[in-house]
């Protein structure tokens, strides 16, 4: 059996759908973490912790309903996206404690740029040099987020708004080790 056009368009709203949500969610948790941090005094690294238990049920409960294994074929890859990912959740999460939410959520979101820079040494993928213009671009668009028109250059960089960078650079890794673990693992 095959799908007809009305089941690929459906499937493709669906993945759109799932999508959208996922990104509602995300932008959800940033504030609930600021928001646990700034009324209860939550560090990041607790909402980190209980983020990565509530997947760990969440992964588990599906793996045991489905009878899939989740053992790796590549130990080493899944180890290091593991290990950056679980780094970069963190730095995030911790910089959200000290920042905007804003600040936080525009600068974990350079990851992508910074994830052509990882690629040539993890994944062994060239990089076409306009990507080192999408890189300096973003620098200047980070360097404007960060130093506002008022005051000396970088005067209004604090803790906050350098976690949620290192989180973008080191999940920029975590996403070139998961490209690489998904030519191994499902």
């Amino acid at each position: 059996m095959h799908n007809t056009g009305g089941q690929q368009t459906q499937e493709a709203l669906l993945g759109v759908l799932i999508i959208l949500l996922s990104a509602v969610l995300f932008a959800g948790t940033t504030v609930f973490v600021k928001l646990a941090a700034e009324t209860a005094e939550v560090s990041g690294r607790t909402s980190a912790f209980v983020r990565f238990v509530f997947g760990f049920v969440v992964i588990s409960a599906y793996a045991l309903a489905s009878g899939k294994s989740v053992r790796p074929r590549a130990p080493g890859l899944v180890a290091l996206r593991a290990l950056t990912n679980t780094l970069a959740v963190v730095l995030f999460f911790s910089g959200l404690q000290l920042t905007t939410v804003t600040h936080g959520n525009m600068l974990n979101m350079t990851y992508p740029v910074f994830v052509f820079a990882v690629a040539p040494l993890l994944n062994r993928e060239t990089t076409p040099r306009v990507y080192y213009l999408f890189l300096a671009l973003t620098l200047a668009g980070i360097y404007l987020v960060l130093s506002p028109s008022e005051g000396p250059a970088f005067s209004g960089v604090n803790a906050g708004d350098l976690l949620a960078l290192g989180s973008a650079v080191v999940a920029a890794v975590a996403i070139s080790a998961l490209r690489e673990a998904r030519k191994h693992d499902g």
